[in-house]
């Protein structure tokens, strides 16, 4: 499972809650984050991974400035509602957790809590995105010098971790010898094998002179890593018969899910674009 998440409050023990799209929420301790990123406001894509043989209790941290790598003990609780989460299988000291409502599929009406054993391996990847923490402070100049002084390196271009391409979440993505400017500002930029799929903010300005156009209602593109537009996202339709934008995006396995500006999950293939369903969040 791969998502998005933007760390909200720290609470007790010295960890942070972290509200996510769809995996919501986790708590992960303030030293297992990357090392640039330990602050309130900071953004992240997460991607997590559950060990189904619980014999293999191996644990491992590997944490850097933007990026960690974190193989954990898992505890599953379910009258909870929480996997958490131990740095070895004998410790006491609970180091966070994640929310087991995503395996409920909620957002499917399907079910896939058979996945989940009472005891579990859980690696963990987490990468720091400076660009895109920078960028949600547009227009809150106060909170924008406290991340500044947070991260003093901090830009609005974030290098994307295992491609060449850069993103500027005002408007721009870049490869090697390619870039493409976008009529709105980037509210994701999400790698994917040897893709890279952007979603774009609506009622957003991007930068000027952009070479892509762009639907309001199909503002998920997908790019190779040539910068050629693979496909355009098909329009999602609401209620009244209009067509909507999407507002967030995540995997689950292998399966693209969007959520839309209608309050609708829908499932798009992730080689065309095309509709594989649609699920209303508030079902009548």
């Amino acid at each position: 499972m791969e998502d998005f998440a933007t760390v909200g409050e720290e609470e007790a023990g010295g960890r942070f809650y972290i509200p996510t799209t769809a995996m919501s929420p986790v708590q992960m301790s303030k030293e297992f984050l990357p090392s640039r990123g330990r602050y309130i406001r900071a953004s992240y894509r997460l991607s997590l991974s559950i060990e189904t043989n619980s014999a293999n209790k191996n644990t491992e941290l590997d944490i850097g400035p933007r990026t960690v790598l974190l193989r954990l003990w898992g505890d599953t609780w379910r009258k909870n509602n929480k996997i958490y989460l131990y740095s070895d299988a004998d410790s006491e000291t609970v180091r966070g957790y994640v929310s087991l409502e995503p395996f409920m599929l909620s957002w499917t009406g399907d079910d896939d809590m058979e996945r989940v054993p009472d005891e579990c391996q859980i690696t963990l990847a987490i990468e720091y995105d400076p660009g895109k923490t920078l960028h949600r402070m547009s227009g809150h100049e106060t909170i924008r010098e406290a991340v500044k002084e947070a991260d003093p390196d901090i830009g609005y271009r974030t290098a994307l971790s295992e491609t060449e391409i850069t993103a500027d979440y005002r408007g721009q993505i870049e490869g090697e010898g390619w870039n493409h400017r976008f009529p709105m500002d980037i509210e994701y930029a999400y790698p994917i094998d040897d893709r890279l799929l952007v979603l774009l903010q609506e009622d957003t300005e991007g930068v000027s002179n952009p070479d892509i156009a762009c639907d309001s209602a199909r503002n998920i593109v997908c790019f190779d890593s040539n910068g050629d537009v693979l496909w355009r996202a098909q329009p999602s339709t609401a209620d009244d018969g209009d067509h909507t934008y999407y507002r967030y995006l995540w995997r689950y396995d292998d399966r693209l899910m969007t959520r839309t500006a209608a309050q609708s999950y829908v499932e798009l293939d992730p080689e065309t674009g095309s509709i594989i369903q649609t699920t209303p969040m508030y079902p009548d």
